[in-house]
């Protein structure tokens, strides 16, 4: 499909940055390069961010520098290692006077359409501050570049729902390098949590959906990749996450309820995803053999959805753990 701008909404629209973290990516980094390189609507900057890698990255990125010709202004950030939020936040940093943000994984590929598609949608309604593909093709590689085995990832919104704000990113998830967001609310919102080490990408997207519409568009496909963790190559998120799902309950609390105003349109959609947040930790404390703070959480749940199945477990954990204590007490 070709995307037709008029001059001006182009002209309005053209101030994209793309931000790409990478780490010890070098064996690929340059495919998602081209793939930003071969946009038919080029963005203003590209900001590849090496978040400390040990590779050839840098040496790669140095030659980059040096032979870099066309319309697009390079920006290479070298920082030590701090993991995928602390690089994506560098290039929303580096990202200023750009309207859109543009996030890219160094091992996906975007078709050449993809920013075109994009800008043709955000064009038509300034109140939007995010937008996201809602197709995209993935498929699971070695290092070396064989492929594994290929299938479909969809994410289509809802059919005949027009849902807005956290609800609809819950309901019908959106993948990072998917998705463009508006530069000044990234940054308004503190852009990604750099202590999540689970959910970062949706509590930042979420917490921008807080502040406007957000646009999806059909059939375009990113090549969204996973590579083997057996090949040796570690990624930004290869990092451990103990405790992750307690923190993200505590920081969708905060940043989706607790500090938004009374009278904010999209404070209603946020209740779902917090309440989820508190439950599947809940859950989490409850497998581990925790039933008396797993009620905690519970309970947190509850208070955001009183009839839901949360306050049953409530029930369910404060009676097995005055079982525990009975039967401690006993011996």
């Amino acid at each position: 499909m070709n995307v037709n701008l008029d001059e001006d909404a182009a002209m309005t629209m053209h101030t994209i940055a793309v931000v790409i973290p990478s780490y010890n990516r070098a064996h690929i980094l340059l495919e998602a390069v081209g793939s930003v390189r071969a946009q038919t609507v080029r963005p203003q900057r590209l900001i590849i961010v090496d978040d400390g890698s040990t590779d050839l990255t840098g040496e790669l990125l140095a030659e980059l520098e040096a032979d870099w010709q066309g319309d697009i202004e390079l920006v290479v950030v070298r920082q030590p290692n701090g993991g995928v939020s602390a690089a994506r936040n560098a290039g929303i940093a580096r990202a200023e006077g750009c309207r859109w943000i543009a996030f890219l994984d160094s091992d996906d590929l975007w078709p050449a359409d993809f920013l075109a598609r994009a800008v043709a949608m955000l064009a038509t309604d300034d109140s939007h501050v995010g937008w996201s593909a809602d197709w995209q093709d993935n498929y699971y590689s070695a290092q070396g570049g064989e492929l594994v085995s290929s299938r479909l990832y969809t994410c289509r919104t809802l059919a005949g729902r027009d849902l807005q704000g956290p609800s609809q990113l819950y309901l019908s998830p959106v993948t990072t390098s998917g998705t463009l967001v508006r530069r000044d609310i990234a940054v308004a919102v503190g852009g990604f949590d750099v202590r999540l080490r689970y959910g970062e990408d949706k509590h930042f997207f979420m917490k921008v959906s807080m502040h406007g519409r957000w646009g999806r568009s059909a059939e375009v496909q990113v090549l969204y990749r996973n590579y083997l963790k057996n090949t040796g190559v570690k990624q930004l998120s290869d990092h451990p996450h103990q405790n992750s799902r307690l923190r993200y309950a505590r920081v969708m609390q905060r940043d989706l309820i607790d500090a938004t105003a009374a009278d904010n349109p999209m404070r209603a959609s946020a209740i779902l995803p917090v309440w989820k947040a508190w439950y599947r930790a809940g859950r989490h404390l409850d497998r581990h053999g925790h039933p008396a703070w797993a009620a905690a959480y519970y309970w947190r749940a509850a208070l955001l959805r009183p009839f839901s199945k949360a306050i049953l477990r409530v029930v369910a954990c404060m009676l097995r753990s005055r079982h525990v204590r009975s039967r401690l007490s006993a011996h």
